[in-house]
């Protein structure tokens, strides 16, 4: 695993190297593969497709995107207005041409490209192991994926056969191509109908189990170094990310994402702008993200910290680890990033710091949209989804470089605050994420019960807070907005206690920024609402251990 490790490393290394001034760039032992700088985009749209026609063009988009000369890539349009959203953004690039001549001509634009292709796959199904050892397969070879319904046509434009998927068993797949696999990416994706893209750029293995729990499942993570990405998800939470945590591995839940081949290879354009200009989120604007961001623990460096009494509130939006959820109804939602009640209060966003190079154009997007009351922190737990607590612990070397490609990623990504959820808290844990982290602070959120820390404050060795929620803002798993009120209105405003400081997490799936709004309306005089890094720094200025 070790030599696996280095070998990869210097490759990554090497090829962003190679590739500055041509292709987007990597942090350091960045999981994710570059291939080269866009510059012809086709677009298809693929809504009206049956199964087996979308299933070529996903393996057309990934193929494409794998050759590495010329600028060609896909994008497929699907029907979600987001997907609209994101081809507008594409089309604000003066680098990018967006070419709609086959844009509802799937035959016409495999006849464009056939040349690069040997042949095909077969599958005789859209669905189950068939069709993803034929993804798999595609992944590593030069040929599509095609069933009985796209046979004919992948015939007409000259390819050939050149595997069957239907003669093995994943395990079988595995074994016989072992050596051939990306050691960085692997899918774990129940429908082929998403995700199927990017595996094929990736040469990633495809497969799935509802819990990630199976021989096959243990051998592939094996396969895999360390602090790399599982893509998908799967039937039981907890049993996916406790099982790739336990083999170093983290998980990006991405089961409905199109398009990360395309977008994988573009870089930070606003973002990498206005840093340049001294501010990373929002160039003129006097309270971006980036300077909030900035949590100090120096208590004379804060000595205008607001000393009379009252009570500290911040909120935290749960679920940005979710990539797929960015990607589409995180988007668009009138409930979320687009409700108009946005900016209203002070709100802290959990995002991947993944998205920096799974998606920059859309990171770019929301740095670009965001208000004065708007900060991004990372979702749990940190550049992908892991239970800390689990990770091997043999002198917390795994969990440890997990954590470097962490603060790389954050650090491109403007983010200063460290998310995580864990099985039970560790502060030996939480004392390695920080260790040489850029995070300012870290907040942990139990997996049962996210508020499980209660407020309790602690600091790491270098004088970083680690803290986590006092309360959960949900109607299925915490208390509903005017209970919080009720609560916070109530508590301590002693400055100099834990207790006059709460961390609230919103769960997206039942509360939304209305109710955010909502519960700050019922709030009494004594309590002021923050961001989470303005919160962070009153708290490390008043709280004295």
């Amino acid at each position: 695993m070790q030599n696996r490790t280095v070998a990869v490393v210097l490759t990554v290394v090497v090829a962003a190297f190679a590739g500055l001034g041509q292709s987007a760039s990597r942090v350091g032992y960045s999981p994710y593969p570059l291939t080269k700088t866009p510059t012809d985009v086709w677009v298809l749209r693929n809504w009206g497709m049956d199964d087996s026609q979308a299933l070529l063009a996903l393996s057309l988009s990934g193929q494409v995107a794998r050759r590495p000369t010329g600028g060609d890539f896909v994008y497929l349009q699907g029907g979600h207005p987001a997907y609209q959203l994101w081809l507008d953004e594409l089309s604000k690039r003066g680098t990018v041409n967006v070419h709609y001549e086959f844009a509802s001509d799937l035959p016409g634009l495999l006849r464009k490209f056939a040349p690069l292709f040997k042949g095909y796959v077969y599958s005789r199904s859209t669905t189950g192991d068939g069709i993803r050892n034929a993804v798999s397969i595609s992944g590593i070879s030069d040929a599509l994926v095609v069933t009985p319904a796209t046979v004919a046509l992948a015939r007409s434009v000259g390819l050939r056969s050149a595997y069957s998927a239907d003669a093995g068993t994943p395990e079988q797949l595995f074994s016989f191509f072992e050596s051939k696999w990306s050691s960085r990416i692997l899918c774990h994706q129940s429908n082929q109908l998403f995700l199927s893209d990017y595996s094929i750029y990736s040469s990633a293995f495809m497969f799935y189990d509802p819990a990630l729990d199976t021989d096959l499942a243990t051998r592939a993570l094996a396969h895999m170094c360390i602090a790399s990405p599982v893509l998908g998800w799967g039937d039981d939470e907890h049993s996916l990310v406790w099982h790739a945590s336990r083999m170093a591995k983290f998980v990006h839940p991405a089961d409905y994402s199109i398009n990360l081949p395309l977008l994988s290879n573009m870089d930070l354009e606003y973002f990498s702008t206005q840093n340049a200009n001294g501010c990373g989120n929002c160039g003129a604007k006097p309270s971006c993200a980036i300077r909030k961001a900035a949590v100090s623990n120096d208590a004379e460096a804060n000595s205008t910290a607001r000393n009379a009494p009252h009570h500290t509130v911040t909120f935290i939006m749960s679920d940005g680890d979710n990539i797929q959820w960015l990607m589409n109804d995180f988007a668009t939602s009138q409930s979320m990033w687009a409700c108009p009640n946005r900016g209203k209060v002070p709100i802290g966003w959990t995002v991947s710091p993944a998205l920096a190079e799974l998606a920059p154009l859309i990171l770019d997007y929301y740095h670009r949209t965001m208000t004065v009351n708007d900060e991004f922190v990372t979702a749990a737990s940190g550049v992908g989804y892991i239970f800390p607590d689990e990770f091997p612990q043999g002198g917390f070397q795994d969990l440890a470089m997990y954590s470097r490609l962490t603060s790389d990623l954050m650090a491109k990504s403007g983010q200063r605050v460290l998310s995580v959820i864990g099985g039970q808290f560790n502060l030996d844990t939480c004392n390695t994420l920080l260790q040489d982290s850029t995070a300012s602070a870290l907040l942990w959120y139990d997996y049962v019960n996210y508020a499980g820390m209660a407020g309790r404050v602690y600091r790491s060795p270098q004088g970083k807070i680690i803290t986590g929620p006092r309360y959960v803002m949900s109607s299925s798993m915490g208390i509903l907005p005017a209970q919080l009120a009720a609560r916070v209105n109530t508590a301590s405003t002693d400055v100099t206690s834990p207790d006059a400081y709460t961390i609230v997490v919103v769960h997206v799936w039942t509360m939304d920024v209305n109710d955010v709004v909502s519960a700050t309306r019922m709030f009494g005089s004594n309590v002021v609402v923050k961001s989470p890094s303005d919160f962070l720094t009153d708290l490390a200025a008043n709280v004295r251990q």
